[in-house]
């Protein structure tokens, strides 16, 4: 499989669909600030409702798991797994944290979290990718770096986002085989450093040809809840190296990841898998090592990553580790350059 096909897969765009609810059977689920918020056989986590279980078989929704034991939940409760927001029910939102990150669980946002536009005010749209809502833009001036203003919705549209037609697009970007492209004479590419000077750019393929393609977070190459907690929102920083085509590497051959590995200590998250990525760096000053390739958190911290190395042809690879119950690891990273200016935020994901 192509990196291109790889990434169309695994980084979907976000969609939503309809189906059982979370933690109240048939019901639809409950926002809740206490236990006092919800139904008897229920607690409140992370904002919502869920049903209290001792396995599987305790859950009144025949599509929900039981947790077992999780950091923020008293009790195990019941939840629909997920892996992002298109597997929820719409109006809510995939927590990609729930449990240490061992699952996903569909949960409504939190009162200053929006999961569509009707969440929001007037004027207002709810950003997908942070699930904030924003002032509706009239230019690309109103928006943040990476995303462009379509005027005719007022939305802030990441640059590279999935398209079904032009009008899907930020101003200055068209649509050309499913994805926003720079409106230009000549969008051609032969390398990254014909692109550099657009933004979180990359040359891949679009439609058979080499093209300019957005990176940015919410594009249909990168999109995860992580992205815009990176260094500078996500964004690379003036001068920066610019990160992208991720993929799997096996830690051995016919095996993606290895479970309880001595690579990663003695207790907690224990199944280690690599990745590796492509960058450009203008300056020619980035080698890539332990010092400088940062791993961001479901919460916003950055840390060091570990068993990086340097794979040649401007590509390197490093390590994560995972709780063992993942089976879909994934998380997101950023370099930095001798110095210090921070690339774009990456998302990395993998099967284990």
């Amino acid at each position: 499989m192509s990196r291109l096909h790889w990434l169309v897969l695994a980084f979907g765009v976000t969609a939503f669909a309809s189906f059982a609810l979370v933690g109240c059977g048939e019901d639809e689920a409950t926002r809740c600030e206490t236990k006092d918020d919800c139904a008897e056989n229920e607690i409140c986590v992370n904002g919502t409702c869920g049903q209290v279980c001792f396995d599987a078989d305790d859950c009144d929704n025949p599509e929900h798991s039981c947790s077992g034991a999780c950091p923020e939940a008293e009790q195990p409760i019941c939840f629909l797994d997920c892996k992002s927001d298109e597997d929820c029910p719409e109006g809510q939102i995939c927590n990609t944290e729930f449990c240490d990150g061992k699952f996903g669980r569909c949960e409504l946002p939190r009162a200053e979290q929006c999961a569509s536009n009707a969440d929001c005010g007037e004027g207002e749209f709810c950003n997908l990718v942070t699930n904030e809502c924003e002032p509706k833009c009239t230019s690309n001036d109103d928006c943040g770096d990476g995303f462009l203003c379509n005027t005719n919705t007022g939305i802030c549209v990441a640059a590279g986002a999935s398209c079904g037609d032009d009008d899907d697009c930020g101003d200055g970007e068209v649509c050309r085989s499913g994805q926003c492209v720079p409106d230009v004479a000549d969008n051609s590419c032969d390398d990254t450093s014909e692109c550099y000077d657009l933004g979180d750019y990359y040359c891949g393929v679009v439609g058979g040809s080499q093209e300019c393609v957005g990176i940015a977070c919410g594009s249909v190459f990168n999109d995860c809840s992580r992205c815009t907690l990176g260094a500078n929102n996500g964004t690379k920083q003036a001068n920066a190296p610019v990160i992208f085509f991720p993929e799997q590497v096996a830690v051995r051959s016919g095996q993606n990841c290895e479970p309880n590995s001595d690579m990663c200590g003695g207790e907690g998250a224990r199944l280690f898998c690599k990745f590796s990525f492509e960058y450009f760096d203008p300056n020619n000053d980035f080698t890539p090592s332990n010092n400088n390739v940062f791993v961001v958190s479901g919460k916003g911290g950055h840390s060091n990553a570990f068993a990086v190395r340097a794979l040649g042809g401007n590509r390197a690879e490093f390590g994560a580790c995972f709780p063992d119950g993942v089976n879909t690891p994934g998380t997101a990273i950023f370099v930095r350059d001798a110095a210090g200016n921070a690339s774009n935020t990456l998302c990395v994901i993998g099967t284990r």
